[in-house]
């Protein structure tokens, strides 16, 4: 009767366990454009903070140390500044997490003779700005790009998707008038890796976000309209 009771309460924690991770993964697969932006800051202050003790520590060689205590000095802080970073990494789960971000669709106009649905999104997510010690990169995609601006008389950088000025969605008649019934739900989820591994780092740690999968979808009803990866 002991080990029936102990079993059960084993398969009840690890059921809590499931319900838990299932939750957070469906956060994270939901974040609004302002909850992203606060994750991806915190790796950037991190990354920037170690990298500038870094630079900071092996830039010039000590008046009375020799070249090769120089060198080997800064071999000993590279070393200790890759084991901090793959430290983060793995605390923050950023090797295997991805997250999903909500960008609002705007459905514009259909054309019912071409099956064509313009779909406009004008929905931006701040990023860091790149600075001398840190680089804030997406690698060349199809649809999502991160641009300098100027809000409010400051610097800043905008991940934007790469609709100019709108998507064209090919799709059948019946889809798009569903779509337009639930415009108010529509929206774009964008999924994302973050990446602060520095495998060659010399003057400048980069910062790279990185997208996965662009998808048009109902948030409301679950419905997943479009999909498509991006390599």
């Amino acid at each position: 009767m002991q080990h029936l009771s102990s079993l059960i309460l084993c398969i009840l924690v690890l059921s809590s366990l499931q319900s838990v991770r299932a939750q957070q993964s469906f956060a994270e697969d939901n974040l609004e454009p302002a909850q992203f932006t606060e994750i991806l800051k915190e790796s950037w202050v991190f990354l920037k903070d170690e990298t500038d003790t870094y630079l900071t520590s092996t830039s010039t060689k000590g008046e009375f140390e020799t070249t090769p205590e120089f060198e080997a000095r800064v071999t000993k802080e590279r070393q200790l500044y890759g084991i901090k970073i793959g430290n983060y990494v793995k605390e923050q789960k950023l090797d295997t997490r991805t997250f999903g971000i909500l960008l609002k669709a705007a459905p514009h106009a259909y054309n019912a003779d071409k099956q064509v649905y313009m779909v406009k999104c004008s929905v931006q997510v701040e990023a860091p700005y790149t600075t001398p010690s840190v680089l804030t990169y997406v690698p060349s995609n199809q649809f999502l790009r991160l641009q300098d601006t100027i809000v409010g008389g400051y610097r800043t950088s905008m991940l934007r998707l790469n609709f100019e000025p709108y998507f064209r969605w090919t799709i059948e008649r019946p889809v798009a008038m569903e779509a337009k019934e639930g415009q108010s739900d529509l929206y774009f989820r964008v999924r994302v890796g973050i990446d602060i591994t520095q495998p060659n780092l010399k003057k400048q740690a980069l910062l790279r976000i990185v997208p996965t999968e662009i998808m048009l979808t109902n948030t409301r009803k679950g419905t997943v309209y479009w999909r498509q990866e991006i390599r």
